[in-house]
């Protein structure tokens, strides 16, 4: 089977999957910080504050609460684009332990947009690769094992991020704990 992401936005930092979500934590910990001290020393402090600073504070406030609507919506976004969430349903008798590797360790086969997959193209010697010095990954597995207990229903997310232009496909083997058979699944 092929899943293919379609054409991605190349150069995007794949740390951003862990520091969105690290920035929209921070950043609803300040506003669930200022509710409570809001909350806490209105009464006290409402008294002594002029309409100015109660001014000042609600703008902050305001801002905060754009900014995080502003990193919601990058995160919805890089999720759709960029992430597949994937359901795997234990149907079996026994739990099940699942270990997630790439065939070409996350960073795909190359081929440029240029190359139709012709008899031609697939004769010659495959294209260099711009990072051929240092290559770097592409596809990300998360997370890398799984365990389903029977009847359960758990899932895994492939993310894509390729670093320039191009075609990138790699094969997902999902190893399962003793069966000599790994389940594969082809990304594009």
């Amino acid at each position: 089977e092929l899943y293919q992401f379609g054409p991605l936005l190349a150069g995007i930092d794949s740390d951003i999957r862990y520091k969105l979500p690290s920035m929209i934590e921070s950043l609803e910990l300040e506003m669930a910080k200022y509710k409570n001290e809001k909350s806490e020393e209105k009464d006290k402090e409402s008294e002594s504050l002029s309409d100015q600073e109660k001014k000042a504070m609600h703008d902050e406030k305001m801002v905060k609460k754009r900014q995080l609507a502003q990193l919601h919506k990058k995160w919805k976004l890089l999720q759709k684009m960029y992430c597949e969430c994937i359901p795997i349903t234990n149907n079996g008798a026994f739990d099940l332990y699942l270990q997630f590797k790439w065939q070409h360790n996350g960073c795909g086969e190359y081929r440029t947009n240029s190359d139709d997959g012709d008899d031609k193209a697939t004769k010659s010697a495959p294209p260099k690769r711009p990072d051929a010095k240092k290559t770097a990954l592409v596809y990300f597995v998360e997370p890398s094992t799984l365990q389903i207990s029977k009847g359960d229903t758990k899932e895994f997310k492939i993310w894509c991020f390729p670093s320039f232009e191009g075609i990138f496909r790699d094969v997902l083997e999902c190893e399962i704990a003793n069966n000599p058979s790994p389940m594969k699944l082809t990304f594009e």
